[in-house]
């Protein structure tokens, strides 16, 4: 089996911008829904941010990256 694994200067790239839109728009989407208390707003978006971004968009990277590989 070929196992293909990006650099890591890639793999942060993709990281910067797949955190990037959503860091900057699902706190505004979001405010309605979220608490007043800054600290436990912070630890739902972070909890909704970070699995999206570790099992959703970058394995997609790594799958395209491999195809054009």
């Amino acid at each position: 089996m070929n196992s293909y694994t990006p650099s890591k200067h890639v793999m942060a790239l993709a990281t910067y911008l797949s955190l990037l839109p959503m860091v900057y728009f699902l706190p505004k989407w979001l405010t309605t829904y979220l608490p007043e208390n800054e600290l436990l707003r912070l630890m739902i978006l972070l909890a909704i941010i970070v699995p999206i971004t570790s099992y959703i968009v970058l394995p997609s990277v790594v799958k395209v990256l491999k195809l054009i590989k």
